[in-house]
């Protein structure tokens, strides 16, 4: 196995521009900051966000990304899985 470190905030930044080029420059530091994910988390979120429009047929707003990245790390999580 090898380790990844999240990136830093600049560069988050900038994966984030990459995968949601929809995206303000404010609001992809604002998810760099609020949420250290890999890049493919990110990519994880931008997947997200294409089924969006195409089931509901309208852009993500940037509330809803936000909600996205809140749910996409099941280990942070208050949801019990399996049972009890």
């Amino acid at each position: 196995k090898i380790k990844f470190d999240a990136p830093n905030e600049g560069k988050g930044a900038k994966i984030w521009q990459s995968k949601l080029p929809v995206l303000s420059d404010t609001e992809t530091i604002q998810l760099a900051q609020k949420f250290r994910f890999s890049g493919g988390e990110m990519e994880n979120i931008a997947r997200k966000c294409i089924m969006e429009e195409v089931v509901s047929g309208e852009k993500a707003t940037f509330e809803r990304i936000v909600a996205f990245c809140e749910t996409e790390k099941w280990g942070e999580s208050k949801m019990k899985i399996g049972f009890c």
